[in-house]
C-alpha cells in the first residue's frame, strides 16, 4: 500500500512519488497498445469479409458497434492520464523535498 503524503504547499493530498510514475507507466503501456488494438480489429473485418461474401456478411457497422463503448472509455483514460500527468507535476513542483518519498 502506498504510503500518503501531505502537501503543506497546496494542501493536495497525494499518493507517493513513485506511486504516481507507476500509475502513469501503466496507463502510458495502454494507451500504446491501442495501435495493436485498432489492427487487430481492421484484420478482424478483412477476414470476416473474406468469409461472407456479398449480403449475407455483417456490415463494418456491426463489427465495429461492440466495440465503440470500449474506445469511449480509452479516451477518458487518455484524459484521465493528462490529468494524472498534470497533478503529478504539480506535486513534484511545489512539495518540499521532505515530503517526496522515492
Amino acid at each position: 500500500m502506498p504510503c500518503r503524503t501531505m502537501c503543506t504547499v497546496c494542501g493536495f493530498a497525494a499518493l507517493s512519488h513513485s506511486y504516481f510514475i507507476r500509475l502513469y507507466n501503466i496507463v502510458l503501456y495502454l494507451i500504446k497498445n491501442v495501435v495493436c488494438i485498432f489492427r487487430l480489429l481492421f484484420e478482424l473485418l478483412e477476414l470476416v469479409r473474406a468469409v461472407w461474401s456479398g449480403n449475407e456478411r455483417p456490415s463494418a457497422n456491426c463489427i465495429f458497434g461492440n466495440v465503440q463503448t470500449a474506445f469511449v472509455y480509452l479516451k477518458k483514460v487518455i484524459r484521465a492520464c493528462g490529468w494524472l500527468r498534470q497533478a503529478m507535476r504539480a506535486v513534484l513542483r511545489w512539495c518540499p523535498s521532505r515530503y517526496r518519498h522515492r
